[in-house]
């Protein structure tokens, strides 16, 4: 029976024991927070509040609901920086407004603070809205859904004090570009910060086209028009009553005579409802520069010549060209040949041109030419030596 006695006396004083060290921790380190709530907008119709307190430690966390302002004792805090958070809200469990503070409380302190709620309209959300671009290039019929006459826009772009106008509810009809949509303040509530919203722009309707008539050949001009009008084909895809009407221009891939030419046929529209469409992509076909004939005279060549053996003649002037295309570089160069080598008078000579120069391969020639010489004969020359013999010699 003493045996049981002592023990029970060891249990008493093992649990006095503990109590007083965790009573003792306690004491140590455990804090209070007198904290008084501020309202910045008294007359906001306030349904409830939330408390939450978290601790630099995440494992120390709190949460008081339906909290009365303005005072509020907060005790039995552990040591350390806390953070504590009061949030407003309306009948409907709708946020009204937010405050927080830091707190530092060090072991058995008592800390007095402030905390102030601001009341602000929520940020209106994303998702709630849709957009649709305007019905014409000429229209400002864009259309913002989802919007309520709590709520107010103005264009990004205008200055940061420009005035907002009021939403439509349901639907806020809007030129293309980029808006700041908030709700507006009401009830004691400041403005909600602003959400940018874009109402695209009218997307023009890609339009095709029949094919062309144009001439596709030509004699070189320097220029990379053809020669004539175009005349487009019909358009296709004009909506209704639309008034749309195309022109279109035709130039070559660049001024040089050859075959196999590529023409480019692009297009205009012209119209009070252009503004609807995308003109028709260009048309490309094959075409043709001929190269220009050019005129030449006052070729001149050797009046005689002494037989040599060969048919051709010395020409002393090519000429002059008529019929270059204003500052066209061509050069002409000639030769001339008599029909075959022998002496004769009026020997028929054929003249051959050549052009050249930077445009030189433009133009061409009509004909070559024709004139008339003299192949003389040739002086012989003899040369003797000169020998001598004694009278009775045979001859050297």
């Amino acid at each position: 029976m003493k045996h049981y006695t002592a023990f029970l006396l060891i249990i008493m004083l093992a649990t006095i024991m503990l109590g007083f060290t965790a009573c003792s921790d306690m004491m140590e380190k455990l804090g209070t927070i007198s904290l008084t709530i501020v309202l910045d907008t008294p007359d906001v119709a306030v349904a409830s509040y939330r408390m939450e307190g978290l601790h630099d430690n995440p494992n120390s966390r709190f949460t008081l609901h339906d909290i009365v302002p303005p005072r509020h004792v907060l005790s039995s805090l552990k040591s350390g920086l806390w953070t504590i958070t009061v949030t407003a809200f309306d009948a409907a469990d709708m946020q009204l407004g937010m405050g927080s503070t830091s707190v530092d409380i060090r072991e058995g302190q008592i800390v007095e603070t402030t905390l102030l709620v601001v009341f602000d309209q929520a940020v209106p959300a994303s998702s709630g809205f849709t957009f649709t671009a305007p019905t014409r290039f000429d229209s400002a019929d864009g259309r913002l859904d989802g919007t309520t006459a709590a709520m107010e826009y103005r264009l990004a772009s205008d200055p940061a004090d420009a005035p907002y106008t009021a939403c439509s509810e349901g639907t806020t009809i809007l030129g293309a570009g980029t808006y700041l949509v908030r709700y507006a303040a009401a009830h004691g509530l400041r403005a909600s910060e602003p959400l940018s919203v874009g109402v695209p722009h009218y997307q023009p309707i890609q339009l095709t086209i029949a094919d062309p008539t144009l001439n596709t050949s030509k004699t070189y001009d320097g220029t990379l028009e053809i020669v004539g009008e175009v005349a487009p084909g019909a358009l296709v895809g004009v909506a209704g009553n639309d008034s749309v009407t195309v022109s279109a221009r035709a130039t070559y891939d660049n001024k040089d005579a050859a075959n196999g030419k590529i023409i480019t046929v692009t297009y205009t529209l012209e119209g009070p409802d252009a503004g609807n469409y995308i003109k028709p992509v260009n048309k490309s076909v094959a075409g043709v520069i001929e190269k220009k004939a050019l005129a030449i005279s006052g070729t001149t060549i050797a009046a005689t010549k002494v037989y040599d053996r060969s048919p051709s003649v010395a020409v002393t002037s090519p000429g002059l060209l008529a019929g270059v295309i204003g500052s066209d570089e061509v050069t002409i160069a000639a030769t001339a040949s008599c029909s075959d080598s022998n002496v004769g008078s009026d020997k028929p000579v054929t003249i051959t041109y050549t052009l050249g120069g930077r445009d030189g391969g433009n133009y061409q020639l009509a004909d070559n030419h024709s004139e008339q010489t003299s192949i003389t004969k040739a002086v012989l020359t003899a040369t003797v030596e000169d020998y001598s013999k004694t009278y009775g010699e045979n001859n050297p």
